[in-house]
């Protein structure tokens, strides 16, 4: 349960969440028959209202009613979600995403009253809570740490994710040591609320002999919007370029302000470079609402499926040089089973957020490829295991009735599949 307060400026709208805002007012003389709500979403350019019928609160003559406004802002989200369009990342500094702001609504409440006057007239009175806006962002938190935080009195999910304002947390699951191929792109999201539009991302390499770069600016990102996206994978980076004379082993990412005072997680990442024959990305939007990439270099199997639907014509002359049983063409539909290959056991809580996902992108060449992930059942370690590997399966989102090969066009990222020669993308 969240609870709208004017501190706290974000909320994760889901339909497994619930968002409560406490609408009250004193009318001291005449009988209120509705309290109201009106939601203003983006900028008040569309508004929502909701009624209930207030409980009195004696002897103040306060009149309280208590909303559930989860489902107007999930409702909101959810459209938006339908028209995001990722962008291409054929350019390391390219965004995942081309629009940041269809990943988050912005939204206001008024309230007003209607009331039964002296001549029996309902009228109404309207009340304004000033310039407050606040967040939401389509995502949320499993019921066990829904329990924590109502056991902990935290009415917020950001007042975890901006514990003591001091190491503020990214929107992601990423365990710290997660390890990354060279060449993959990554993404860290945060919140930057307006005390911090000053924020600066940093990043540190690691280097093979033990010996530690100087501290980088992550150049090229937008620090002054609502959602900031950091794109830290190794490429993205530019590691190789720190010094060329060694080899980047592990690197680490974090904010920081002006004055130089670590704001945020440091996050942690190991390049792994060893050869794979398979190495593919999803992208998908995680449980806190954001995309991320999830990096599979296990063996991948492409399947593909036809059905068809037949029809019988009469017995006619032509029937015998054409048949009386005919088939319209067969639906194609792909599908690719999927393989996350050796993780360590701390990528669960990543693999599981990707997994129960619903749907990604497969990037296949210049096309980004909308597919469903599989619900079913995962093997998910046992007892002595240090590593740790999923099987699943996509499908592409859509039926195909007729068959065209996919243009053959070289990635700008270069020869990802070292071993048979497929890119990246």
């Amino acid at each position: 349960m969240q609870t709208v307060t004017a501190e706290v400026p974000l909320y994760f709208a889901g339909k497994d969440e619930e968002i409560n805002y406490t609408a009250s007012t004193i009318h001291p003389v005449n009988i209120p028959v509705r309290l109201n709500i009106h939601i203003l979403l983006w900028g008040g350019s569309v508004s929502i209202k909701r009624s209930l019928i207030p409980i009195w609160i004696s002897p103040t003559l306060e009149y309280k009613a208590t909303f559930n406004i989860n489902q107007v802002l999930y409702a909101e989200l959810f459209k938006l979600s339908q028209s995001q369009a990722f962008a291409f990342p054929g350019d390391p500094d390219q965004p995942i995403v081309e629009r940041k702001d269809l990943m988050l609504v912005d939204f206001k409440i008024n309230q007003s009253l209607d009331y039964i006057d002296d001549d029996g007239s309902v009228q109404t009175d309207e009340y304004y809570n000033g310039a407050t806006t606040w967040h939401a962002i389509q995502g949320g938190m499993d019921r066990r740490m829904q329990y924590h935080f109502k056991n902990n009195d935290i009415n917020n999910y950001l007042n975890w994710f901006n514990a003591n304002d001091t190491q503020l947390k990214f929107l992601s699951w990423i365990p710290n040591n997660m390890p990354v191929h060279p060449s993959q792109p990554l993404r860290l999201w945060f919140y930057n609320q307006t005390k911090l539009n000053e924020v600066n991302p940093k990043v540190k390499a690691i280097f093979t002999d033990g010996t530690e770069s100087p501290v980088q600016d992550i150049p090229g990102m937008d620090t002054t919007t609502t959602l900031l996206e950091i794109a830290c994978g190794p490429m993205e980076l530019r590691l190789p370029t720190i010094d060329v004379t060694k080899t980047v082993a592990s690197y680490q990412v974090w904010l920081q302000n002006a004055d130089g005072t670590v704001k945020t997680e440091i996050k942690s990442f190991v390049i792994d470079y060893n050869q794979y024959e398979r190495s593919d990305v999803l992208f998908f939007r995680n449980s806190l609402g954001v995309n991320e990439v999830l990096w599979c270099h296990g063996r991948r199997k492409d399947k593909l499926k036809t059905t068809a639907e037949e029809r019988t014509q009469p017995l006619a002359s032509n029937a015998l040089s054409s048949g009386t049983r005919r088939q319209y063409r067969a639906q194609i539909d792909y599908s690719w089973q999927m393989n996350t290959g050796w993780f360590p056991k701390d990528m669960r809580q990543y693999l599981a957020d990707a997994l129960s996902a619903g749907e990604a992108k497969l990037p296949v060449e210049f096309f980004h490829m909308p597919v469903l992930i599989d619900a079913g059942s995962f093997s998910w370690g046992e007892d002595g295991q240090d590593l740790f590997s999923v099987s699943f399966k996509i499908q592409l989102a859509y039926h195909n009735q007729y068959y065209s090969p996919v243009p053959q066009v070289a990635s700008p990222w270069g020869d990802f599949n070292n071993d048979f020669n497929e890119y990246f993308f």
